[in-house]
């Protein structure tokens, strides 16, 4: 039984040459298949090896799909063609040979089979009602397509507006963050001249404060007060404070032995 196939049509030979047919009619031809996305009357193959395949008939409308294929590779790469299995070419050709009775042309270099004529004697019920399915199944198909493309419209425009959204609000943020880094970065030197005077005025206080502080220039009642450092008991930690008092330079990194003797230095033991 024949097969309706797509075949590629640089899988496809004739020994019928190509100068046998007019190339201005086999241009007009192959625009129309183009337009058409298909020959009318399509070709009848047989196989002549793996994805190989010969014209039995319809050696114009293979040329004409060669054409096709020269001017849009893409869209002309396949044609529509039956494909008689080896058991069925005999009967096929006998057919042919039957169609073509009373033709003066050789079978081979003969136009095709009208598509038309052979649709109408072949029309079948189950042919009919085919056709009836196919119609109604694309029409469900474009409706269940227009569906879709309307709800992935809707998708995408719901995506799109929150992450607008969310691009905005980043914007925001970001330009409301410089805006705060500018105004810090113009009270930062003054903060820093502020911090750098009050530096050189406590570097300057410290050297120009005395080694020692004598009795005299205390308050009286330090400066009587005596402070026993005979006291073995006495700690560290007591020594520092009465040396606070005394205010004596660095004393808080001295030891107990160097708190006494600068204790004993400024009089107060």
């Amino acid at each position: 039984m024949m097969e309706f196939r797509l075949i590629d049509v640089v899988s496809i030979i004739s020994k019928v040459p190509r100068s046998q047919f007019e190339e201005v009619k086999l241009a007009q031809l192959a625009e129309s298949i183009l337009e058409c996305e298909g020959v009318l009357t399509p070709p009848v193959l047989k196989v002549i090896g793996l994805d190989s395949y010969e014209v039995i008939e319809g050696d114009r409308e293979y040329y004409a799909a060669v054409v096709a294929r020269e001017k849009n590779p893409r869209q002309g790469e396949m044609i529509n063609a039956f494909v008689v299995p080896p058991k069925y070419e005999e009967n096929i050709r006998k057919q042919l040979a039957v169609l073509h009775r009373g033709e003066s042309t050789p079978m081979t270099a003969t136009p095709s089979i009208a598509f038309s004529s052979i649709a109408s004697s072949t029309v079948s019920p189950e042919l009919a009602e085919l056709t009836e399915r196919f119609d109604n199944f694309q029409q469900v198909v474009n409706s269940q397509l227009a569906e879709r493309f309307d709800h992935f419209q809707q998708v995408v425009n719901s995506q799109l507006a929150e992450k607008f959204d969310h691009f905005q609000q980043v914007v925001k943020s970001q330009f409301d963050k410089n805006d705060h880094d500018r105004k810090a970065a113009t009270e930062t030197p003054d903060k820093m001249w502020q911090q750098l005077v009050l530096i050189e005025t406590l570097v300057r206080e410290i050297k120009e404060a005395p080694a020692m502080v004598s009795p005299a220039a205390l308050p009286s009642h330090l400066g009587s007060a005596k402070f026993d450092c005979s006291n073995k008991k006495i700690t560290v930690v007591e020594l520092k404070a009465e040396a606070k008092k005394w205010q004596i330079p660095k004393s808080y990194g001295m030891n107990k032995a160097e708190l006494i003797e600068a204790l004993k230095k400024v009089g107060a033991c």
